[in-house]
């Protein structure tokens, strides 16, 4: 009851966290770049809130800038017509109805990537769990050596309190990259 208690509370803070998150770029488009330099759609738990992020930032890269209706009409030519029983109309409404902050913006999205992380590790421990049944006959060397595989992926984060978080630090490499990918045939 404990485990069923503590991941309904998890995705209700996600959700939670998630339109924040969206609410807070829809609002306050100036944010929208700084987001971008460390946030991916797949950081959403909820498919929904990944798809809606990636035409808020689409659609900022093209116009400069996004609103409520232009972001309807994108979702609408998705065929995104309502989110939870909700006309998406509606949900981008109450989405920008939620109170948020504009100088905790970054902070928003960096409690949105710690869920994101949350999740990563939960699902690297319950694969592990799985695994060590299923392989208990197996010597133990290549046991640990699958263990240290499937755990190296949550393994590697580190967080705000070892060091500050760079924002750009990526930034020049990445632009460097995207430019090369299009210019090749």
């Amino acid at each position: 009851v404990e485990r069923i208690f503590t991941i309904v509370t998890e995705k209700i803070i996600s959700l939670e966290t998630e339109r924040l998150c969206l609410a807070s770029l829809i609002k306050y488009n100036s944010k929208i770049s700084d987001v971008m330099a460390f946030i991916k759609p797949g950081t959403f738990h909820f498919p929904i809130h990944g798809t809606i992020f990636s035409l808020i930032t689409a659609t900022y890269q093209e116009k400069g800038s996004v609103d409520q209706v232009l972001l309807v009409t994108k979702l609408r030519q998705l065929g995104v017509n309502a989110v939870e029983d909700i006309d998406i109309y509606r949900y981008i409404e109450i989405l920008y109805n939620i109170p948020c902050n504009p100088d905790n913006i970054i902070e928003y999205f960096k409690e949105l990537v710690k869920f994101s992380y949350l999740r990563q590790t939960y699902q690297a421990l319950n694969n592990t769990q799985k695994f060590i049944r299923s392989n208990l006959s197996k010597p133990l060397h290549e046991i640990a050596s699958e263990i240290s595989k499937l755990l190296t992926d949550t393994s590697g984060v580190v967080t705000d309190e070892e060091r500050e978080v760079d924002l750009y630090g990526e930034m020049e490499s990445e632009l460097s990259r995207r430019a090369t990918e299009q210019i090749e045939p």
